[in-house]
């Protein structure tokens, strides 16, 4: 009888750190800081869809932009968070002499989470807000659709890096001026970047 309970007790401890472990897996908290670069290209009406169904095609004028955004990434428990930072952005296509072609916007994200049984991070962005500091469009203020991305966690959940796309996913860009005015863009952008959880 004794060995019978020393087996079951075994058995309990396992399957309790087993529990743990997935629900540390799912139940992240902490933050993160990052890094990402990204290209995209901007045009003042929406993408039409491609043979695939994807919105790939150009219908308008465009211009393209290189950007590197660097803040923290905030997780709850509860599969909500934060992600905070700034955008250096650059105009990759105005040549014209007298142009500005460089802005810093301060940006703000909230999301929803989940980690997948194979260490996949899923992270659905909400709707996010930005303000241009200085450059191109100083004083501007804006929000960004939301996306999709799949990210990987690695070395044990201390840093996740940008995982493999899922899906090509246009995103609109409102845009409010200081005078009153305000404009439309849509953007495909593809992206990078590395986050380190903070000590």
């Amino acid at each position: 009888m004794q060995r019978v309970l020393a087996e079951l007790s075994i058995v309990l401890l396992v399957s309790a750190a087993q529990l743990s472990a997935a629900e540390a897996r799912t139940n992240l908290n902490a933050t993160y800081v990052f890094y990402g670069d990204r290209t995209c290209t901007l045009s003042s009406a929406p993408f039409q869809n491609d043979p695939s169904g994807t919105p790939t095609v150009i219908a308008g004028p465009v211009l393209r932009q290189s950007a590197v955004d660097t803040g923290t990434f905030t997780f709850h428990p509860d599969g909500t968070g934060i992600q905070t930072g700034r955008s250096s952005t650059l105009d990759l296509t105005d040549t014209t002499v007298g142009d500005s072609i460089q802005s810093l916007s301060d940006f703000s994200v909230p999301f929803t989470y989940v980690v997948n049984a194979d260490d996949s991070l899923d992270i659905n962005f909400g709707e996010g807000t930005f303000t241009v500091v200085p450059g191109v469009g100083t004083g501007n203020t804006g929000t960004t659709s939301p996306r999709f991305e799949r990210d990987q966690l690695v070395s044990g959940g201390s840093s996740f890096i940008a995982g493999r796309p899922i899906d090509i996913e246009q995103q609109t860009i409102t845009v409010s001026e200081p005078g009153g005015g305000s404009f439309t863009q849509y953007r495909l952008c593809a992206r990078s970047g590395l986050r380190e959880r903070k000590q």
